[in-house]
């Protein structure tokens, strides 16, 4: 009998489980329609969530920087609570509407993300009963290969890469993504690094959670669709952030495992990354400037490259030295005024 209660609590606990969504956003204009997007499908989500199952849902939009159209949009409608940081960076955004989340799951959403099913919302709550112990569950990225740069299937496939070289024994992992990464937050006793602006910057929170012997459960069918618009400059710039968060979680969190750096060395997803990601950790950016968003120091780039890797580069094969060569051209033509 006493076995019995407490299953019987136990699934009235779970079937308790309603959800807070965090979406944090630049408010870039290149975003603003598919953020527009992503609102309405979550409208229609929380709607369908309470007439099929009872259950509450809040959309959390969090702009870092104030915004008069999103206020004006979002700031008085019910379905919505809208919130401004005042500083840049991703994490900051995250930990604001971490902080407003009223409901047990908080799942936290790119602005360009989208949802690819109408039963999205139910299935990543159905994984949260499934796993009463992670206080962690993500998926992965689908991107559209019709409508894609070949910058953004590159990108997509080192995503893919981190989290493979993290995975445990399924369905648990080290690393999650933070474009899809949904938390219990009675049970955190954490938040996202503030220091890291953008590039992993869910990696540090993610690796504490671990080495505290918390469980983050990776579900590959719980999947959102992803539309990056990565160019080669904002690629280039990711890899060079990405590097230097990497130098920053090695400095201040020594015992958490990840062979990305290595692997970045070792077996490099693509040369132009790695040449950038390798820039990244050399140049050690959130040490310099903690409080500001790193930029990409082309000046020290390049006293960098003269200095550590020109040797380096003529030992790659001549195949990649063309690659780079039209990168680099690609990459001038685009920082040239318009009309020279």
């Amino acid at each position: 009998m006493k076995t019995d209660s407490k299953n019987t609590h136990r699934r009235k606990t779970q079937s308790n489980l309603n959800l807070s969504v965090v979406i944090p956003t630049l408010g870039d204009a290149a975003r603003l329609q598919d953020l527009h997007e992503l609102a309405a499908q979550l409208r229609q989500a929380k709607s369908s969530l309470w007439c099929d199952e009872k259950r509450s849902m809040e959309i959390i939009i969090v702009a870092n920087l104030p915004h008069e159209e999103l206020r004006r949009r979002y700031g008085n409608d019910p379905d919505f609570i809208y919130l401004e940081v005042g500083k840049l960076g991703a994490n900051r955004a995250r930990n604001k509407g971490l902080h407003k989340a009223q409901y047990e799951i908080v799942w936290f959403l790119d602005d360009d993300a989208r949802l690819l099913q109408n039963d999205t919302v139910h299935r990543l709550l159905q994984a949260h009963e499934r796993f009463p112990e992670a206080i962690g569950i993500g998926g992965r990225y689908q991107i559209n290969e019709s409508q894609v740069t070949r910058w953004d299937k590159i990108y997509d496939e080192i995503a893919r890469h981190w989290i493979e070289r993290n995975r445990l024994q399924s369905p648990y992992t080290r690393q999650l993504l933070g474009g899809n990464l949904s938390l219990k937050r009675t049970q955190l006793r954490d938040e996202f690094d503030e220091v890291l602006h953008f590039g992993g910057s869910e990696a540090g929170l993610c690796a504490r959670l671990h080495l505290s012997q918390q469980k983050l459960v990776w579900m590959e069918d719980l999947k959102v669709g992803h539309r990056p618009r990565v160019g080669l400059l904002s690629f280039l710039r990711k890899a060079y952030l990405q590097g230097a968060g990497s130098r920053w979680l090695q400095k201040n969190l020594p015992e958490a495992r990840t062979q990305h750096w290595r692997s970045v060395l070792h077996a490099p997803p693509h040369p132009l990354y790695a040449l950038f990601f390798r820039f990244g950790q050399w140049h050690d950016a959130y040490s310099r400037a903690p409080n500001a968003p790193p930029r990409l120091p082309w000046m020290s780039f390049a006293i960098w490259i003269l200095r550590d890797t020109l040797a380096e580069f003529w030992r790659w094969p001549r195949r990649r030295h063309r690659e780079v060569y039209v990168a680099l051209k690609t990459l001038a033509h685009a920082r040239r005024p318009a009309g020279r």
